[in-house]
């Protein structure tokens, strides 16, 4: 049976992207090696960027206000923290 590729809109990619941050938030531990507390926050960096992305992909498709997409990402950074 072949494979069906899947397709996904920005709204679904940034939830995926924010549900990956806070599996990476929540793994985060200050008894883990130094080295592996800064891959985690690299990841937590990435994909904060990769958000970013969406997003402003996103406001260049629906012609928001610029200012939206600094509101976006102080939400996501407050449910992030809220969660942990």
């Amino acid at each position: 049976m072949p494979r069906v590729k899947k397709t996904y809109d920005i709204e679904t990619l940034i939830e995926m992207l924010g549900e990956q941050m806070n599996t990476v938030y929540a793994a985060a531990d200050e008894a883990l090696p130094l080295n592996e507390q800064l891959k985690l926050l690299d990841t937590l960096g990435k994909t904060c960027s990769r958000i970013a992305g969406l997003i402003e992909q996103q406001r260049k498709l629906e012609g928001s206000d610029p200012g939206q997409l600094s509101a976006v990402l102080s939400q996501v950074l407050k449910e992030i923290r809220s969660k942990s």
